[in-house]
């Protein structure tokens, strides 16, 4: 930390160094050390501390837990794991995925059976294989 740095950081956080942030503070300290007159600059700050600490209102213990109240009972809880897990387990809102799933299923099931055996498809000359792979049903639409 250089000299101008500490002046900055004594108008921030003011003239005690109790009060800076730790990395901070351990940095004024090693710098004070090396630079005594630097404690004028603390001493600068310091009527400006006294007079925020005398003008800072007592505030009770029990005014300060009612305002904890308060600040916590406005807070949204999050629901545990357990309940997000079956609100996702729902099954009016898997039932639409668990369909295309068997849909799915089906349709490769059917996919799969309606195919030549390959004997067949080795048989043909190459002229005739795309005719061999399609297999035509009785309306005359194409199947592989």
């Amino acid at each position: 930390m250089t000299p101008a740095e500490f002046k900055q950081h004594a108008m921030t956080w003011g003239g005690l160094l109790a009060r800076w942030p730790e990395p901070l503070r351990a940095q004024a300290e090693e710098l004070l050390v090396a630079t005594p007159e630097l404690a004028d600059v603390l001493a600068a700050q310091s009527p400006l501390d006294t007079a925020l600490v005398s003008q800072a209102p007592e505030i009770s213990g029990a005014r300060l837990r009612a305002l904890e109240q308060r600040i916590f009972s406005r807070t949204v809880a999050r629901p545990s794991f357990g309940a997000r897990l079956r609100d996702w387990l729902n099954v009016r809102e898997l039932s639409p995925l668990a369909a295309g799933v068997l849909l799915a299923l089906v349709i490769g099931w059917g996919v799969r059976e309606s195919r030549p055996a390959p004997e067949a498809v080795a048989a043909t000359t190459p002229d005739n294989a795309v005719m061999a792979m399609l297999e035509f049903d009785g309306n005359g639409l194409g199947v592989l």
